[in-house]
């Protein structure tokens, strides 16, 4: 198949991460050199060997999502939306002036809704199965990140879900851009999102020895570049965060600039990408992608 190798440039971005809930702070914190790994909170760890995760302490989805919606939603798509809803505002991109049929979303997440499936489970075992929410089916699966995106910010074109555990949120970034330059949609919102920690995932995590165990110092706690070992196990944390980008192909990109500044405009092949990081409230790490037309049309198969 041959297509147009088009440019993909961010041009907006919003955060929520356990180094802060904007990007400026979440940026800032990484070049300090900081930390977002600290003690558990969001559950009881005192029977397992780490006792430590990167939490997004504070995190309050009604901010940023309707009080009914929101709990509707397991924690990790209550992220996506709101990593999602940060990123679309940061572009300036009005949606009503879009075709809904030509936006699209791709979200990347390793294990969906882990702490719902743990509710509902004790639920089953301690009231009987009609007692578990009728929402729980719909709330667990992995793609409803991308589902719910979709639906609240009516996103009605290409929409897809991409899950390869750790590699998932780069890889829905690498789809969405390469969707654009397919052709297959104008705008994409695509990043990634988690939120499994429960004792599910603590318990199975340290069974496995993929926990690290440095629990007297969470802040170096993470060290992918040490030997693993049994006695200490993998030096890894759970997570919670997510993740959004918005993107736009390089032709629809100029076209639309024409037709709103048609005095102003330089030509596609000219205009530098825009890239806005400024700060925003509380959401999940998100970035809006737009790409631009390149002078001459390259062309792949």
């Amino acid at each position: 198949m041959r297509y147009s190798r088009k440019r993909v440039v961010i041009t907006g971005m919003g955060a929520i991460t356990p180094l802060g809930e904007s990007v400026d702070e979440y940026w800032n914190s990484l070049v300090a050199g900081k930390s977002g790994i600290g003690p558990l909170t969001l559950v009881d760890a005192s029977e397992f060997p780490s006792k430590i995760a990167g939490e997004v302490a504070g995190f309050d989805p009604v901010q940023y999502i309707e009080p009914r919606q929101a709990r509707r939603m397991a924690r990790f798509s209550q992220m996506a939306v709101a990593a999602s809803g940060i990123a679309l505002e940061d572009s300036g991109v009005n949606l009503s002036g879009e075709a809904s049929g030509r936006l699209g979303v791709v979200m990347g997440n390793g294990i969906g809704g882990f702490p719902t499936t743990e509710e509902n489970t004790r639920i089953l075992v301690e009231k009987g199965g009609m007692k578990m929410s009728p929402h729980f089916i719909s709330m667990i699966l992995p793609n409803m990140a991308s589902a719910n995106v979709s639906r609240i910010y009516g996103l009605k074109g290409y929409t897809s879900t991409i899950i390869t555990a750790c590699a998932a949120g780069n890889q829905a970034i690498g789809e969405a851009a390469v969707a654009l330059q397919r052709g297959v949609a104008d705008l994409v919102v695509a990043g990634g999102c988690e939120a499994g920690i429960c004792e599910i995932g603590l318990g199975g995590f340290n069974v496995i020895r993929a926990l690290s165990r440095h629990n007297e110092d969470p802040a170096g706690a993470s060290r992918p570049s040490r030997p693993r070992s049994l006695s200490t196990g993998w030096a890894d944390c759970m997570m919670d965060r997510a993740s959004s980008l918005f993107a736009n192909d390089s032709m629809y990109r100029a076209a639309r600039s024409a037709v709103s500044h048609p005095s102003t405009t330089q030509p596609a092949s000219d205009a530098a990408p825009r890239i806005s990081r400024k700060s925003s409230s509380a959401l999940s790490s998100a970035s809006l992608l737009t790409t631009r037309a390149r002078s001459s049309t390259d062309e792949t198969s």
